[in-house]
């Protein structure tokens, strides 16, 4: 893990917020906006794309949850190598 931020989750802030973001790239235990303790980062390359997925909505339902059953996220992610 690179000791700088991957990615600005305010650049595309109008369309999918910070938090969802943080969500799907393993801001998953504590919620804070960055990868800690024993969150994994779900991908740390150089670009990703994130589609909305079928419900059209970026992010799971709740945003002060992790992704789960209770908590589903349909979204579509990919960059290099990478795919979820």
């Amino acid at each position: 893990m690179p000791p700088y931020p991957m990615f600005n989750g305010n650049d595309n802030s109008n369309m999918m917020s910070p938090a969802a973001l943080s969500l799907l790239l393993g801001d998953s235990t504590t919620i804070n906006g960055k990868i800690d303790g024993g969150e994994i980062a779900e991908f740390v390359g150089p670009y990703l794309l994130v589609g909305a997925g079928p419900n059209e909505t970026f992010g799971p339902p709740s945003l002060t949850q992790p992704i789960s059953s209770v908590n589903q996220c349909d979204d579509v992610v990919v960059g290099p190598g990478y795919s979820r």
